[in-house]
């Protein structure tokens, strides 16, 4: 678990450090960030299944509309 927390720290700084280009590249969507890969959907389901599925075993955090939202796998 303190694994799983620290990759969605590392997520987080990854997606922050991107944020300006991401939110303005991908607007009115659900950004994932996970294992350092950005995964976009209209959704915040369809953004999570496309990273659970390339990264099933590590943390996510997902941006929606102005919101940053961790997630651990599992």
């Amino acid at each position: 678990m303190a694994r799983l927390l620290k990759d969605s720290r590392e997520q987080r700084r990854l997606f922050e450090a991107r944020k300006e280009e991401l939110v303005a590249k991908y607007p009115k969507q659900t950004i994932a960030m996970c294992a350092g890969e950005v995964f976009v959907g209209k959704t915040p389901y369809e953004a999570a299944i496309k990273a659970r599925k390339a990264h099933p075993d590590r943390a996510s955090f997902f941006y929606e509309y102005g919101v940053g939202i961790p997630w651990i796998g599992g």
